[in-house]
């Protein structure tokens, strides 16, 4: 919680005297909660170098400037007190991530990851149907990467099997697309009798290691 103080707009005038605007700045460090402020003519006259006469004079200027109200000696006539004119603030503190209200949503930061679930081979070989994907089985996807516990290449959770898919594709595709293995005598993929293809010159190492 922090403290702030509102000054009159008239006190943006003071600042056209050196002197003076350091002088208001100086008992507003020194004000109560009273808006009271308690110095002696000998403490501003070590501190700025103002004489007692050039002292009175600044501070008829803050009272007729609008900011104190008045000034008058102590009851002990040893030191002066004078009444500033400002207005206490209190800031509140902002509100932690954990005192968030209940009703408010989370940022997009604050949002936790969706937690990702193995696709069903009803869902697996739905897509690739979709996607018309060469591999064509979706026991080939689901076996493959529940035996790496649907880890990715770099080890890290898969987010998205519908990514991963793609990716089985597009690598292949890279490969082989270009002709590069056209010359390769043709191998017969292990799945191809259960998915009734055959996968030509590729083989388990272009969907990401084997199978």
């Amino acid at each position: 919680m922090t403290d702030y103080i509102r000054l009159p707009r008239s006190a943006l005038q003071l600042t056209n005297d050196k002197d003076l605007w350091l002088l208001y700045g100086y008992l507003l460090s020194k004000a109560d909660e009273n808006r009271v402020a308690i110095f002696t003519a000998s403490e501003i006259n070590v501190r700025f170098g103002v004489s007692r006469q050039r002292l009175r004079t600044m501070l008829n200027r803050l009272v007729g400037n609008g900011a104190a109200t008045n000034y008058q000696p102590t009851a002990n006539q040893q030191a002066t007190n004078i009444t500033l004119d400002f207005q206490s603030v209190i800031a509140t503190e902002q509100p932690t991530a954990n005192q968030l209200p209940t009703n408010k949503q989370p940022t997009k930061g604050t949002r936790k990851p969706k937690k990702f679930t193995p696709p069903t081979r009803e869902e697996a070989q739905a897509y690739i149907d979709k996607m018309g994907f060469h591999w064509g089985d979706a026991d080939l996807f689901i076996d493959f990467n529940a035996q790496k516990n649907w880890r990715l290449s770099d080890g890290k959770p898969m987010q998205d099997w519908k990514a991963a898919m793609r990716n089985w594709e597009n690598r292949w595709k890279q490969k082989y697309s270009n002709g590069t293995n056209s010359t390769n005598s043709a191998t017969t993929d292990k799945y191809a009798a259960r998915r009734g293809t055959d996968v030509g010159n590729h083989t388990e190492a272009d969907y990401g290691g084997p199978f």
